[in-house]
């Protein structure tokens, strides 16, 4: 509303002569937008300066610069049995994905600035305590601040369901991947922030 408005009053005041504008509106950006980011780049085509109307940091700092996004969704299949009688032949899919987890979080380490976080939904099946689970998935989200870094990322968290498979017998699929590349600072949003700080500071 507060983007609309905005335009609205500049168009009113005859601002926006000789400029084309263009408006996207998106309902899935904290997904990572996976259906608004093809519009975006065929809105962005051609143009000179792309502005988000969304709140400032709680600081007042614009944002110039922000991180990648990955999102995979963890799935694991072992085999089940009773865990007294048939412990030693059963492979228990939630203690794989626990494994998995917690080295997955460890790659934060092979970049500057990678943050990996595993959540969301997390399952297993079957339900009874005295019965391994076979079933096992979660969630899990990961930024970064080049694009280079994010694929990396994202074979490594691949190779290493791989290793987890090998070590344990179970079997992972993970789907999903690098869903949004980084936006990087350079000399044209430097040139853009410039611009509105003279702004900000005339209007006192």
């Amino acid at each position: 509303v507060t983007a609309l408005l905005t335009l609205r009053l500049l168009h009113e005041r005859g601002a926006l002569q000789g400029l084309d504008a263009r408006v996207v509106l998106a309902s899935d950006e904290e997904q990572g937008s996976p259906t608004a980011l093809p519009v975006l780049r065929s809105a962005a085509e051609g143009a000179d300066v792309a502005l988000c109307f969304e709140a400032a940091r709680p600081c007042g700092g614009l944002v110039v610069a922000r991180k990648g996004y990955g999102a995979v969704r963890v799935k694991v299949e072992g085999k089940t049995g009773h865990a007294g009688i048939a412990h030693d032949t059963t492979v228990n899919a939630f203690s794989a994905l626990c494994a998995f987890v917690t080295e997955a979080e460890r790659l934060e380490a092979h970049h500057e600035g990678l943050t990996i976080s595993p959540g969301g939904p997390v399952t297993s099946s079957p339900g009874s305590v005295n019965q391994v689970p076979d079933q096992a998935s979660c969630d899990l989200e990961f930024r970064f601040a080049t694009e280079p870094a994010g694929q990396d990322t994202w074979e490594r968290l691949r190779a290493l369901a791989a290793r987890v498979e090998g070590e344990t017998g179970a079997r992972f699929v993970l789907q999903g991947g690098v869903e949004c590349p980084p936006m990087a600072r350079g000399a044209r949003s430097d040139r853009l922030l410039a611009s509105y700080i003279d702004a900000a500071r005339s209007l006192g």
